[in-house]
């Protein structure tokens, strides 16, 4: 079910997955999560099922919703072919001299937004912008330069000048609209409309019986711009962040020993006390993949600020396998 992230794997050094499903066992899930030591998890479910989060839940995996994904749909049989209204407006497809312009784009229309997995403030902590950036515009130009027929790029120029760029996926019934963007200096301008308007017409002229575009759920501007080029809202679909092994496996945090006979929540109690006094426990998740009675214990601190803090312990065997982690919230 778990497809592993290769390339965002590389760049970050942490192991990092993608999923997707319509209903969620919680066992197979979770066991294939330990199995392979995933790190990060990237997960969307099917807002209409009412048991995602309480199957997400039992899974006992530290997780949290990155976003709400709202897709619209426009049926090939309501429409003619839209004309252009933008004068020196064109597209051109995808070929690899265009290849540092997408990328630069990508970059230019994305940095101030997360994406991807990392809408989770703890996340960023430990991954910088300029890789999460890196990894997303990577994943694309690779996507794209291995002209499948199932995903096509197309410039967005303006009297001959890049100024922004439309990713679509083709399948057998529908097209869809993955990606697209408007260089900062060119928006306000009836530009997106335009992509809007191609794309719509490109899934006609394939023959297909409609298309898709998605945004954000906060993202008002292009939902309300797809209403108002026909499109209806179809579907939504949740995106959770599951993180059973971050951070464990990442850097060289603290260490104790613990003899044999120990209780986790006795250590827990410890390092609060002992190493932590001025800080509160606030929340605690604590996740045992396997039975932990003694050994050695990590703990750092991911994320700290001026009265709340973020800290993550591992519970380790005598023969360095994570048994467990501890998820606290900490407040002063």
């Amino acid at each position: 079910m778990i497809e592993h992230a290769k390339m965002e794997s590389q760049i970050f050094g942490l192991r990092m997955g993608r999923a997707e499903a319509v209903d969620l066992d919680p066992i197979s899930f979770s066991q294939e999560l330990l199995n392979f030591e995933y790190d990060v998890v990237r997960l969307k479910l099917p807002s209409k099922n009412p048991l995602a989060e309480i199957s997400l839940k039992k899974t006992g995996i530290p997780f949290a919703l990155s976003g709400i994904i709202e897709k619209f749909w426009i049926s090939r049989e309501v429409f003619d072919i839209k004309p252009q209204m933008k004068s020196g407006l064109t597209f051109e497809e995808y070929s690899p001299q265009w290849r540092e312009y997408f990328r630069s784009s990508i970059r230019d229309c994305f940095s101030d937004q997360s994406l991807g997995f990392f809408d989770v403030p703890y996340f960023r902590t430990l991954v910088s912008p300029d890789l999460q950036i890196k990894a997303f515009t990577n994943y694309y130009i690779h996507q794209l330069d291995l002209f499948q027929k199932n995903l096509r790029g197309w410039c967005v120029l303006l009297n001959g000048k890049f100024v922004g760029f439309l990713i679509n996926t083709v399948q057998e019934h529908t097209t869809e609209t993955v990606l697209a963007g408007i260089l900062p200096a060119f928006r306000n301008q009836q530009i997106y409309r335009e992509i809007v308007r191609f794309s719509q017409n490109f899934g006609k002229e394939c023959g297909k019986k409609g298309g898709y575009c998605g945004a954000r759920i906060q993202n008002i501007i292009s939902k309300c711009m797809f209403i108002s080029e026909g499109m209806k809202p179809q579907e939504s679909c949740l995106v959770y962040l599951l993180t059973p092994f971050f951070g464990l496996q990442r850097s060289s945090p603290q260490k104790s020993s613990f003899k044999t006979g120990s209780n986790p929540l006795n250590v827990i109690d410890h390092f609060l006390e002992k190493k932590l006094g001025y800080w509160k426990l606030d929340s605690l998740q604590l996740k045992l993949f396997y039975n932990w009675s003694g050994g050695e214990v990590s703990f750092q601190m991911i994320e700290e600020k001026a009265s709340t803090a973020f800290a993550l312990m591992g519970f380790i065997s005598s023969d360095s396998k994570l048994l467990g982690s501890a998820w606290m919230n900490l407040t002063l």
